[in-house]
């Protein structure tokens, strides 16, 4: 994978971060079983810290 790949394969990792973190953040406005919003919850957290990480390594 060249540089110019290697970059574009990192956005895109990025925006789907962004849509997987949107799409949890829809789930939980609807869930309302408590179990289910803390399963919801905890994913949100998970795809946050992902996006976090992937941030800090591109220096965004």
């Amino acid at each position: 994978m060249n540089e110019t790949e290697l970059k574009e394969y990192r956005t895109n990792v990025i925006s789907s971060l962004e849509e997987e973190i949107v799409y949890y953040q829809n789930l939980i406005k609807l869930t309302r079983h408590s179990r289910l919003k803390e399963s919801h919850t905890y994913n949100l957290k998970f795809m946050q810290e992902l996006l976090d990480a992937e941030k800090a390594d591109q220096g965004i």
